[in-house]
């Protein structure tokens, strides 16, 4: 048998882990993508010593073909996984360290599950096989998502498959252990192509971590699994989006360190700015906060003062400037009042951080319930007696009254600047602390709350997207970010008349993730567009899309 040539076409989407198509030989396969075994044409690109004695004594031909078989550089095989699938913390150290380059395949044979499958490919696994379904079945295991059950402990198939739907438990149980055997790896199988087939529509639409949230309770050892792995924040912070249309839901403990939250919150405190006084709010269940009834309702009777405001949220603190910002407006969570002693605490250590960082002489809290006990909770670390306003609701009208005679006594005037505030915090947010550098004339707004396009004196400078909670640049803002040299990617020496793929590009911005807006420039042009890779990926590949190009200006000579 000849060795394939394997090659990465194009990598469509990314969350951890990533989907798109790769060619083996002639043949064009869809990853995160799964070896059948019993497939000769497919098992070349196993190397050797990865596959168990146990299929030697069932399928000896292919068991030899696979051991004589190698591969080129283009596919690294992590081996030795199984051994150490009950350690997490060492099974995350490995699979992080050897997932290094953009530009390979990174195939773990002989660990996946139904159970384990989404977790693996979450932290870059592109190809797996069907090796355990199939050695499980021989010992007797019907495998589902859910874990492995002995098959003599069932009184009735739980599944549709072929082999499920086909049969009865009574009717595969009087079989021959050869035949009967034979019929479980083939479930088995089915099972694991099935959750293949769900992990790649999950990552096409940007919520592969919410599942993986879900199906690691299943197992204690994949729960240690997805913890262990959120203390790799630099490894998976690369390769997620900054920017994305899909809902976060923050359920469970895990949900508190998923990259995406503390990405957030880094971001923002680097970049947080205080005044004089603030005002802490809750949030609330319609997002954006602003246009919720709870917020219009306070909006109502105190208008717009020139006071910062903070919502507090399980488990976000968001100030107001940067509520459009994903993921403060793209997640979603159960609103009971019942906060527990750990939400308290994770919520009060960040909202502290927040009111440290902004130096506040004043803060005012009109908040009731868990929202009330997580300023409670640091209010003698933060150095600033607390006045609070809620008489018990904050929406009945003697609370309202008593916020807006505090505003008043404090004589915290009306003065409407949180549009420009937005402007500032979403430049900062995206490009690093340069709004004052690319930000010079008198800043002007039009549109309707949250689709808002702004203006630089008369120049436009971006349009808030509030479906990927991101500031759409424009030229006259690239050409600032061009001579700051920052988000930038040179590209080769032509004038794109579509997108840039990885192949044209030179030299990048290191701090590019996919999502992100960039400014592209040669000696005969500059342009802006959305960064499909990361810029560590831009450089490392040598196919597939790299910018979705927006616009294009020559130079003029």
């Amino acid at each position: 048998m000849t060795e394939e040539k394997i090659k990465i076409l194009d990598v469509e989407h990314r969350e951890g882990g990533r989907s798109g198509t790769i060619k083996i030989g002639n043949d064009v396969h869809f990853i995160p993508f799964m070896i059948d075994v019993r497939d000769k044409t497919l098992s070349c690109i196993s190397q050797r010593n990865v596959v168990p004695v146990i299929l030697e004594q069932r399928y000896p031909e292919l068991y030899e073909s696979i051991k004589k078989l190698t591969t080129e550089n283009i596919l690294e095989t992590i081996g030795g996984l199984r051994i150490i699938e009950n350690n997490p913390s060492l099974l995350v150290n490995t699979l992080t360290s050897k997932i290094s380059k953009f530009s390979k395949i990174y195939y773990a044979p002989a660990i996946a599950t139904p159970e384990n499958l989404s977790i693996l490919v979450y932290t870059g696994v592109d190809v797996v096989d069907n090796i355990i379904p199939i050695i499980e079945g021989f010992r007797g295991n019907y495998l589902t998502q859910e874990g492995i059950f002995p098959f003599n402990s069932l009184k009735r198939f739980p599944c549709e498959c072929r082999v499920c739907n086909s049969n009865t438990v009574d009717e595969v149980r009087s079989l021959s252990h050869e035949e009967k055997f034979k019929l479980l790896a083939e479930h088995n199988t089915l099972k694991l192509n099935e959750e293949l087939r769900k992990v790649k529509f999950l990552l096409e639409r940007g919520v592969l971590r919410n599942y993986v949230e879900k199906q690691c309770k299943n197992n204690p050892y994949l729960t240690a699994y997805i913890r262990y792995a959120d203390q790799k924040f630099e490894y998976f912070e690369e390769r997620i989006p900054v920017f994305k249309k899909s809902m976060i839901y923050p359920n469970s403990r895990e949900s508190y360190n998923r990259p995406e939250i503390i990405r957030f919150f880094n971001r923002v405190e680097e970049i947080y700015q205080g005044d004089e006084a603030v005002l802490l709010l809750p949030c609330s269940a319609k997002k954006p906060y602003m246009l919720s009834r709870t917020h219009r309702k306070i909006r109502e009777w105190i208008g717009y003062r020139n006071i910062k405001e903070i919502i507090i949220s399980s488990p976000l603190v968001v100030p107001r400037e940067m509520e459009l910002i994903y993921p403060a407006a793209h997640y979603d969570t159960p609103v009971t009042g019942q906060w527990d002693r750990e939400e308290i605490a994770y919520v009060g250590h960040h909202l502290k951080r927040l009111l440290e960082k902004g130096n506040f002489k004043q803060v005012i809290a009109h908040l009731d319930e868990g929202y009330l006990k997580a300023i409670q909770e640091i209010e003698p670390q933060i150095g600033v007696e607390v006045i609070y306003t809620s008489k018990g609701n904050i929406l009945d009208r003697n609370s309202l009254a008593n916020l807006k005679s505090t505003m008043d006594t404090l004589n915290i005037e009306n003065n409407h600047t949180l549009f420009k505030d937005m402007l500032t915090a979403f430049i900062d947010y995206q490009f690093g602390k340069i709004s004052n550098k690319v930000i010079t004339g008198r800043v002007t707004w039009k549109g309707r709350y949250p689709r808002l396009t702004f203006f630089d004196e008369s120049s436009q400078i971006g349009v808030i997207n509030p479906e990927t909670g991101s500031l759409t640049i424009s030229l006259v803002f690239a050409k600032r970010l061009l001579e700051l040299h920052t988000y930038y990617v040179e590209i080769d020496e032509f004038i794109p008349k579509g997108n840039i793929f990885s192949v044209g590009v030179v030299d990048v911005d290191r701090r590019i993730r996919s999502g992100d807006e960039v400014v592209f420039y040669n000696s005969q042009c500059f342009g802006v567009g959305k960064a499909v890779m990361s810029g560590r990926e831009m450089l490392e590949m040598d196919s597939g899309m790299a910018i979705r190009v927006r616009h294009v200006s020559l130079y003029s000579h």
